[in-house]
């Protein structure tokens, strides 16, 4: 990890997919913690992450 920050000059950045529980739309998001999370299409915060399929 150290490498590539030296290399590109910051962290990779990581993806986290999650779900809304409201109007069930998949979205991928740079944000880790679920609490800061809400659903772009509804506004939602009842949101789940989602394993990606990779």
């Amino acid at each position: 990890m150290k490498r590539l920050t030296s290399m590109l000059g910051r962290e990779p950045s990581r993806e986290y997919e999650y779900q809304c529980l409201a109007c069930s739309e998949h979205f991928v998001t740079d944000e880790a913690h679920m609490a800061r999370v809400s659903c772009p299409g509804c506004g939602s915060a009842d949101v789940r992450s989602v394993a990606a399929e990779h």
